[in-house]
């Protein structure tokens, strides 16, 4: 079982870097380069503005990283054939298990020291938290992860999925109370908090690991469960490449029929109904637009220099646009759009004109917390002008010579 399961975890790690390499291109590296380097700006004058420490800094660092701690989940790398061909050795499935629940930590770890990292000059400047405070409150964060995914390992077993439930509620207990001793009072409470994170997850992968050696699998649970949390994390590769055999879900989302155009279904008009449709009820490229206009609208809500603004701006107008540029295939095999006679330039146009209202309207938005940051002057209007001139380069001049490339490869 051990032999089994490097080989899982060698050819879903060689998988995922085929994707994250079409992922990290060389324009969203580029964007991300920008994005960041706005950011570090923005935090740095944000801290200096700090003289003394925030009432609010400690209540939202403790809530920033338990939100952050519920990131990650167990990776088990099973899949439906499995409940009929590995249920002979299902009794050797305790170092599959094992094998399984210390491969699904280093990820969630990562994450969580590197915005610790970040987050530690607020937490001393901002919070009044000790640097050794701090480090008690990273290592409680990852030693409650690593108890976390243990009880997550545990519900995949027979009868043991109510059992994980009543955990997570006492595991979301102990993370509160052992974040709060961290930050709040002196040192030898945030060793106290320690103690008890470190306890608390001893218990939990001493009982995971009886559990991998005793009990049976729950073979439907535990494919649903990775079935699912492989969807989410292709579903994100999608949205740069496309990934075979992924389908999104559609919803009618009748609320949102006032939004389609009013337009007489004419054969000029076909695809802009049908983009316009498609965009409402999918689940994909609705949901991509609204996140990231909300990250971008809040992320200029703290922005007070007028050029750091528009470039943030700029890069998230950039990064809605690149990222919705593959709706522009979504029907090209679908056969009645070659049965139907409606040129190929008019499919075009339709989607222009869907791309160019939807960054006009992320325009708007992030026009409002400039505004409302910066004030009414030149420099505020001349940020603004800046990314509708961005829109309208992306619009008329990046995407047609993007979705041609696309189309011809």
């Amino acid at each position: 079982m051990k032999e089994l399961w490097h080989t899982r975890q060698t050819r879903h790690l060689t998988q995922q870097l085929k994707y994250l390499r079409l992922v990290f291109n060389d324009h969203f590296m580029i964007a991300l380069i920008f994005l960041f380097g706005a950011l570090g700006v923005s935090y740095a004058n944000a801290l200096k503005g700090i003289l003394t420490p925030l009432w609010w800094g400690k209540p939202i660092l403790i809530l920033a990283f338990w939100a952050l701690l519920q990131v990650g989940q167990f990776a088990s790398l099973i899949f439906e054939a499995d409940a009929v061909f590995l249920q002979p050795r299902e009794a050797d499935m305790g170092d599959y298990m094992r094998g399984a629940n210390g491969y699904s930590l280093p990820l969630p770890l990562v994450i969580l020291l590197f915005v610790g990292a970040l987050g530690l000059p607020f937490a001393v400047q901002g919070a009044g938290v000790t640097v050794m405070q701090w480090v008690a409150f990273l290592i409680v964060l990852v030693v409650l992860k690593a108890a976390d995914l243990a009880r997550q390992g545990m519900a995949l077993f027979m009868g043991q999925e109510k059992r994980a439930q009543q955990l997570y509620g006492l595991t979301q207990a102990v993370a509160v109370v052992s974040l709060v001793l961290c930050v709040y009072g002196p040192q030898w409470l945030a060793a106290a908090g320690l103690l008890i994170a470190a306890g608390w997850s001893a218990r939990l992968t001493s009982q995971f690991r009886q559990t991998a050696a005793t009990q049976r699998i729950d073979w439907l649970t535990a494919v649903a469960k990775e079935e699912k949390r492989q969807f989410r994390i292709y579903r994100f590769y999608n949205l740069f490449t496309d990934v075979p055999g992924l389908t999104s879900s559609a919803k009618r989302r009748k609320y949102l029929d006032i939004f389609l155009p009013r337009v007489s279904l004419t054969p000029a008009h076909t695809f802009t109904y049908l983009y316009v449709r498609g965009f409402l009820r999918g689940s994909e490229y609705l949901g991509l637009f609204l996140r990231l206009t909300i990250i971008g609208a809040v992320a200029l809500w703290f922005i007070n220099t007028w050029w750091i603004a528009a470039l943030v701006a700029a890069l998230f107008i950039y990064l809605i646009g690149f990222q919705l540029l593959p709706f522009a295939g979504q029907y090209s095999n679908n056969v009645m759009t070659f049965l139907y006679p409606v040129p190929a330039a008019s499919q075009q146009r339709s989607f222009g004109r869907l791309l160019t209202v939807l960054l006009v309207l992320a325009w708007v938005i992030f026009a409002i917390p400039m505004v409302w940051q910066l004030g009414l002057s030149i420099e505020t209007a001349a940020g603004i002008a800046l990314v509708l001139v961005i829109v309208l380069a992306f619009v008329y001049l990046y995407a047609p010579r993007r979705i041609a490339k696309m189309q011809a490869n």
